[in-house]
């Protein structure tokens, strides 16, 4: 079947809007647009979003927006649900202020996953568009910070928005769709300088290269996609290695803790940072009496106030509950909230991924381990959570047959 590689006026408009929402809702400048008194107001980005929708009536937003009237009885349990560790944080911490954020990014994560694994089955065309101009937003301001020489020595962003892109384009076998999600996984991960989204964006693109599917459709779209990447891997080696070179921060913050933890697996020691995270499974562990029912939300670090936890300030005072994913929830949630939740989202994803193939199956599985394990900054910062639950999303939503997936001939 001939393919064609032109957009229809209407998909023009819904790029336009997804790059309207992104920017608003996801791109790292929404933190300075909407930032008040020092502390970033998402409501007023919420708002802004609705009433651009209202202006314009855009077929995306359209979706999205019935997506929520749909699941609203779900989103009402969630948000109450959510709510009520939200007191139990304020109450017993007093700080509203930080338990509110907690709750924000908590809520924004599970909205992303109950109206995503919804519109993932009606138009997932519409994800990859807000997930690619996230990205693209990222890609420019790392370009910006880089520059303007103000580069710092790490670079957080929402990986999981173009590694859903690339997951989506792999099943729509859209070719340069593909190639332009892979690119952005394979940047925003390289220049991010963290380990763990070099292993994320690793788990995902092999997973989308190894995905089980039939048709020399597939076939030369995948080997389109893989030249792709060997070509970036060759242009872009003569570019870091002079970044590495001119600032020692981003050597020391990537190459050498990655050396530190392969000398660790091989009987040596563990970086300070390495070992501090190490201890938190210890903690989860020795303090699991302590971690069955909630803390609630509020406080995350040792730092913070000299009676934080007994328990939890006596491993370090650099101890924060973000750099888990695992302990924010074991943590603020209990663990009978965590247990329940992780086992039943490992069992949608299991039923929902293994058509397109165990070796698949077990990357996504391990890249969703990362940040369950070592990140859980892709939980807990609003514009972050929101992908991340997107994630979680494709993951428990089974594959289908979509119309206008398997019908269209666009890109």
């Amino acid at each position: 079947m001939h393919r064609s590689y032109s957009i229809s006026k209407s998909e023009f408009k819904s790029w336009l809007a997804a790059a309207a929402y992104s920017f608003i809702l996801f791109s790292p400048t929404t933190y300075t647009i909407f930032n008040v008194g020092g502390r970033y107001f998402f409501e007023l980005a919420a708002l802004t979003v609705i009433a651009f929708h209202i202006i314009f009536r855009d077929n995306l937003g359209r979706e999205f927006a019935r997506s929520l009237i749909s699941n609203r009885v779900s989103l009402s349990f969630a948000a109450f649900f959510i709510a009520t560790f939200f007191v139990i944080g304020s109450l017993r911490h007093g700080s509203i202020l930080n338990a509110y954020a907690q709750f924000r990014s908590s809520l924004f994560l599970v909205v992303g996953f109950i109206v995503c694994r919804h519109v993932l089955q009606r138009r997932p065309d519409y994800i990859y568009m807000l997930a690619m101009c996230t990205a693209i937003y990222s890609a420019f301001y790392w370009l910006f910070l880089y520059s303007s020489g103000q580069l710092g020595s790490k670079f957080a962003n929402p990986l999981f928005a173009p590694a859903v892109a690339a997951l989506i384009a792999t099943d729509r076998t859209k070719t340069l769709q593909l190639v332009c999600a892979v690119i952005a996984v394979l940047f925003l991960s390289a220049v991010s300088f963290y380990r763990q989204y070099w292993l994320v964006a690793l788990f995902v693109v092999v997973a989308c290269l190894f995905r089980r599917q039939r048709g020399n459709q597939i076939i030369s779209t995948k080997l389109i996609a893989t030249s792709a990447m060997a070509f970036i891997a060759l242009f872009s080696y003569g570019f870091f290695n002079t970044l590495f070179n001119s600032n020692e921060s981003l050597y020391i913050q990537s190459i050498g803790k990655t050396v530190d933890a392969l000398n660790y697996f091989d009987g040596g020691y563990a970086s300070d940072s390495d070992s501090l995270r190490i201890s938190y499974f210890g903690y989860m562990y020795d303090q699991s009496f302590n971690l069955i029912f909630p803390h609630g939300l509020g406080l995350g670090t040792s730092v913070e106030s000299e009676n934080f936890d007994p328990w939890f300030n006596g491993i370090s005072s650099a101890s924060n509950t973000a750099d888990s994913l695992l302990l924010f929830i074991t943590y603020h949630y209990g663990y009978l909230v965590s247990v329940p939740a992780t086992f039943w989202l490992m069992l949608r994803a299991y039923k929902s991924q293994h058509s397109r193939g165990v070796f698949s199956f077990l990357l996504l599985l391990s890249a969703f381990a990362i940040p369950l394990l070592f990140d859980g900054g892709q939980a807990t910062v609003t514009y972050r959570a929101f992908w991340f639950g997107t994630f979680c999303a494709y993951l428990a939503t089974p594959e289908k047959k979509n119309h206008y997936a398997e019908n269209s001939g666009q890109v």
